[in-house]
C-alpha cells in the first residue's frame, strides 16, 4: 500500500480511537456522575492527550505537515465512529453499568447489614461468656 493511503487510512483510525476515548468518558459521567469542575479537568486532560496524538501521528508519517487530508480522515473517522457505534454503545453500555452498579451496591448494603446484625450477636456472647451478663 502506498505511504499517502496508509497516512489516510491511520489519520481515519486516530478519529476512531479520539471517538471511542470520549465515548468512555461519556459512559464514566453517566454511570459515576460528578461535579462540573472534575468534567472540566477530565475534558481538559483529555484534549491535551489527543493534541499530543495528533501531533505524534503527524510528526512520525508526514514530517510535521499538516494536509487536508489529514483533516479529512480524522473527521471522517470520528464520524463514522460516532454514526456507527457511538451513539448506540454510550447509551446501552451506559444502562447496563448502571444496573451492574445498582446490583452491586444492593448486595454491599445486605452484606454490610448482614455483618452488623452478626457483630452485635457476637459482642452479646462475648459479653456471656467473659463478663457473667
Amino acid at each position: 500500500m502506498e505511504p499517502g493511503k496508509i497516512f489516510v487510512l491511520h489519520s481515519f483510525l486516530t478519529g476512531v480511537r479520539i471517538a471511542a476515548v470520549y465515548d468512555v468518558l461519556r459512559i464514566l459521567r453517566r454511570v459515576f456522575p460528578h461535579k462540573a469542575i472534575l468534567v472540566s479537568l477530565e475534558d481538559l486532560i483529555f484534549w491535551i492527550g489527543t493534541a499530543a496524538d495528533v501531533f505524534l501521528l503527524l510528526y512520525r508519517e508526514n514530517n510535521g505537515k499538516l494536509r487536508w487530508y489529514t483533516v479529512l480522515g480524522a473527521g471522517l473517522g470520528l464520524f463514522l465512529y460516532e454514526r456507527l457505534i457511538g451513539r448506540y454503545g454510550v447509551r446501552w453500555i451506559s444502562i447496563l453499568l448502571n444496573k451492574v452498579k445498582n446490583l452491586l451496591g444492593k448486595a454491599l448494603r445486605k452484606i454490610v447489614r448482614i455483618s452488623k446484625l452478626g457483630l452485635t450477636n457476637l459482642r452479646k456472647l462475648y459479653k456471656i461468656i467473659f463478663m457473667g451478663r
